[in-house]
């Protein structure tokens, strides 16, 4: 028997005689589809040759690495959409403007529009950042295609760098925009069947893939010293 997570270095090329089981065995508190369980392998036979490593620090597996990193941060953008989309569902369909409000409806109420105002320009300025880490990494494709190793190196370094920075920003601006949707109406807004707290979930368990500490350390570094050690490793960058 031979157990891999999906999240391991290790790939099966092929199947003989089984299909494998996909464990639903996650347990987190967020990003509950993304199927991060485990596989197990019965009877199922593996020769040597279909095991491989990956290359991390490779030229190639960097800029893969960094290009995950911005799939977890567009995974984070597309939840603070969902807060945007969901929240103002709520604000026309159900939200009640408060005792104190001298609005009659929510939609009317200038502390519930200020609110979503906030949330709205919140999950603009996150997915403006994504686009800024999307184009580093287009210009270390565009390296790659003029095989130009020097400006190559450059680039790589450059988008994990950038990728970096707008993770530490997004998260903020992205968290803050997934709590702030539950002061768009009074205890409705918490409802079971609203589900809106599950863009806070699913967010901080984006940002649980890697440690933003690390991230901001390695950033402040960079711009203090000049040091590139961990954005040239292919890890978490």
């Amino acid at each position: 028997m031979n157990r891999v997570s999906e999240w391991s270095d290790v790939t099966v090329d092929r199947l003989r005689g089984r299909r494998p089981t996909v464990l639903d065995d996650w347990d987190g508190m967020g990003q509950r589809l993304t199927a991060s369980g485990g596989v197990l392998l019965e009877d199922v036979e593996v020769l040597p040759h279909e095991i491989f490593t990956r290359g991390l620090n490779t030229l190639v597996g960097r800029h893969t690495s960094t290009l995950r990193q911005l799939h977890l941060a567009a995974s984070m953008a597309g939840a603070v959409r969902g807060a945007v989309a969901e929240g103002t569902d709520y604000v026309r369909r159900q939200a009640r403007s408060a005792a104190h409000s001298t609005a009659e409806t929510a939609n009317a109420d200038p502390f519930v529009q200020k609110i979503l105002g906030e949330i709205a320009s919140g999950s603009f300025a996150v997915d403006t950042l994504i686009r800024e880490a999307a184009r580093a990494l287009d210009r270390s494709v565009e390296a790659f295609g003029a095989g130009d190793s020097e400006r190559l190196e450059a680039a790589l370094v450059e988008s994990a760098l950038t990728t970096a920075r707008i993770q530490i920003v997004a998260s903020q601006i992205a968290l803050s925009a997934a709590t702030n949707v539950f002061e768009l109406g009074g205890e409705s807004a918490t409802s079971r069947h609203l589900n809106l707290d599950r863009h806070w979930r699913n967010i901080r368990t984006v940002l649980n893939h890697n440690p933003l500490l690390h991230k901001a350390r390695v950033v402040g570094d960079f711009y203090i010293n000049g040091t590139t050690t961990h954005l040239e490793e292919g890890k978490v960058f």
